[in-house]
């Protein structure tokens, strides 16, 4: 199961998610986790804005900016997690199934031979 952020925005319901596809459009746009602290005027908004490909694919830059500016940044729980260290889990859940997959049946088995 995919990992996702959910809330309510302006009477609509959101999923935020990342998949293989948009964790790949997202490093296509330039995008390095290393950059968040070098750029994070630049990468923040533009990972938060891909976080919504997956499910609101049309949804406008201004509405996305609008959101950010709005949404608390960090968990109400107790463990106080900040939005873009979630974000960040979600997108490395999203990157890591390109190297395997949860079904093991299906897993490819290798060795090496030296």
């Amino acid at each position: 199961m995919r990992k996702q952020i959910t809330f309510e925005y302006d009477k609509k319901s959101y999923t935020l998610e990342f998949t293989r596809s948009t964790a790949a459009r997202l490093e296509d746009m330039g995008f390095t986790p290393s950059d968040v602290e070098k750029r994070p005027l630049t990468m923040l908004p533009m990972f938060f804005g891909a976080a919504f490909w997956a499910n609101h694919q049309g949804t406008k830059r201004r509405v996305v900016d609008e959101i950010l500016q709005n949404i608390k940044k960090t968990t109400d729980d107790d463990s106080g997690e900040s939005l873009f260290e979630v974000l960040g889990e979600m997108y490395a859940d999203a990157v890591n199934t390109a190297f395997g997959d949860e079904d093991e049946s299906k897993n490819v088995t290798w060795e090496k031979n030296w």
